[in-house]
């Protein structure tokens, strides 16, 4: 088993795939910079290896190599397969302030577990992807929402609006709300969903004071 490019670069050679690396049912593929890294790092999460095992490991590519990026300490996320990646956030309350501080962080959802049954939990990361914990209540789905596997994540940016009181001397009138779309995917019967779920955290809804 080997790693290519598509389309493959003059100098590229292709290479053997790290040990328990995906071949089928990993989640969609997300890139994302940050401060730690020198490139634009594309990560995946999921799926099983060539051995038919599945896995509950991160993966990234930095534009030359793959490397297995998530830990096995303090990683609740359960191995899974036809899992939902989309990069969103989440907030972090601060003990000492008591002011819940808004963080970058990655989601996962939906997709079957090891027994087959449909993974009904959210999971969050905000270290790109090297630990994972159980998300917020907020993050989780609702009970009303089907079970899914192998559905596409994207977050569009919305405008809301709202009229300031006049007291305020330099109110905010506008303001940007990311709202978390779910497309696709399979239902327990294996059929294709045909719906589109939207939705956002509540607080990110409401007019920001400052």
């Amino acid at each position: 088993l080997c790693t290519d490019e598509y389309p493959r670069r003059a100098d590229f050679t292709p290479v053997k795939a790290p040990e328990g690396f995906p071949v089928e049912g990993y989640s969609q593929m997300m890139v994302v910079s940050n401060d730690w890294a020198v490139n634009p790092v594309a990560i995946m999460g999921g799926g099983t290896d060539e051995h038919g095992k599945l896995s509950n490991a991160t993966w990234g590519y930095d534009g030359s190599i793959w490397a297995k990026m998530s830990s096995n300490v303090n990683n609740s996320m359960p191995a899974i397969t036809g899992a939902t990646l989309v990069s969103y956030c989440t907030y972090e309350l601060n003990n000492v302030t008591q002011v819940a501080n808004k963080k970058n962080s990655w989601l996962v959802m939906g997709g079957r577990l090891a027994d087959g049954s449909f993974n009904r939990k959210t999971y969050t990361s905000r270290n790109l992807g090297i630990t994972w914990t159980t998300a917020a209540k907020s993050l989780q789905l609702p009970d009303y929402m089907p079970a899914f596997s192998g559905a596409l994540g994207f977050v569009c940016t919305e405008t809301m609006s709202l009229k300031a009181p006049s007291r305020i001397a330099k109110p905010i009138t506008e303001w940007e709300v990311p709202y978390l779309y779910i497309v696709g995917g399979n239902d327990v019967n294996g059929l294709l969903h045909n719906n589109v779920w939207k939705g956002t955290i509540t607080r990110l809804t409401y007019r920001p004071l400052y």
